[in-house]
């Protein structure tokens, strides 16, 4: 006697049994708040623009390459492998993140030179200043100068 309904193949038992299993393993991501959102951004966008929404979502965070790749799933090697893929790497991501956030709290939030590079995770003002200088072409105090000088125009 057959075992499988006209050999209802073990190949749809396990791919049942699978969905079954993604389908609990899943279920269990569901309490945490950031997960979904997460994983539709993993889903449409390339890897770089998922560690920029990951660092972006808690900027104070001492974010490490492992945490990162932790948080995709992922191995540190393979994360590096695949921003090598897009042209970039963990370290250009992050410093453009804190540059952003260091723009963005000079001027919006009017904070000192010392307070943002604190808050930007630089241990150091004098070398805040320097990879400011770097990735913008100014330092912070002549980069507010310009902004103020525009804005007033």
């Amino acid at each position: 006697a057959a075992r499988y309904s006209a050999m209802e193949a073990p190949d749809e038992i396990v791919s049942e049994r699978t969905r079954a299993l993604l389908f609990t393993v899943l279920s269990r991501f569901l309490d945490h708040k950031k997960f979904i959102s997460l994983l539709m951004h993993m889903l449409r966008s390339r890897i770089s623009d998922s560690v920029y929404h990951i660092i972006q979502s808690d900027i104070h965070k001492d974010w490490n390459l492992s945490a990162v790749a932790s948080c995709l799933c992922l191995s540190p090697s393979l994360l590096k492998k695949k921003l090598k893929n897009e042209n970039t790497s963990y370290s250009q991501i992050i410093t453009t993140c804190r540059m952003r956030y260091a723009v963005n709290q000079l001027l919006m939030d009017g904070k000192n030179i010392s307070q943002v590079s604190q808050l930007c995770g630089y241990n150091s003002t004098s070398y805040f200043i320097s990879v400011f200088k770097e990735f913008y072409g100014m330092t912070p105090l002549h980069y507010v100068s310009q902004h103020r000088e525009r804005s007033a125009a």
